[in-house]
């Protein structure tokens, strides 16, 4: 009867280690996580806004002084060939999905970090996505330059 029962408990545990095998292979990823292509508007306080087209990373922009503070922010991305395969709105200011910093430039390099733009001089206007963003994976950038002048 011993030798029966440690025979009963080396299948069940076979059949166990079976079935959440099974399970954990179902329930998980073929390792290709999809990417999509992302194109953004971003709105800036003085009511221009700057859309980037799937691919484009990169805006030159060059505005004259007129002392008004400016602050940018991503409000709609565009997934391509997602789901929805249109604009989707930023959702109030917690939605993190992308983050955005604007730096005073010096020498061509990215010194100060700032809230606003507003004297003249050069400026850096970074939007970044967040790597754990769903259904976008990966980290993607985005770049204004703007010189006031």
């Amino acid at each position: 009867m011993t030798r029966l029962k440690k025979v009963a408990r080396f299948l069940l545990c076979g059949a166990f280690v079976l079935i959440m095998s099974v399970a954990l292979f179902a329930c998980s990823s073929d390792g290709k996580e999809e990417k999509y292509d992302v194109a953004i508007r971003v709105e800036c306080s003085d009511g221009d806004t700057y859309e980037f087209s799937f691919g484009e990373h990169e805006k030159h922009v060059e505005i004259p002084y007129d002392g008004i503070s400016r602050t940018f922010k991503v409000t709609q991305y565009w997934l391509k060939d997602y789901k929805y395969n249109d604009w989707l709105d930023i959702v109030g200011p917690m939605d993190r999905k992308f983050m955005t910093r604007c730096y005073k430039m010096v020498d061509g390099n990215r010194r100060e970090q700032l809230y606003s733009i507003v004297e003249p001089g050069n400026y850096s206007v970074d939007m970044a996505t967040d790597y754990d963003i769903n259904p976008l994976t990966g980290y993607m950038a985005w770049s204004i330059y703007i010189t006031i002048e």
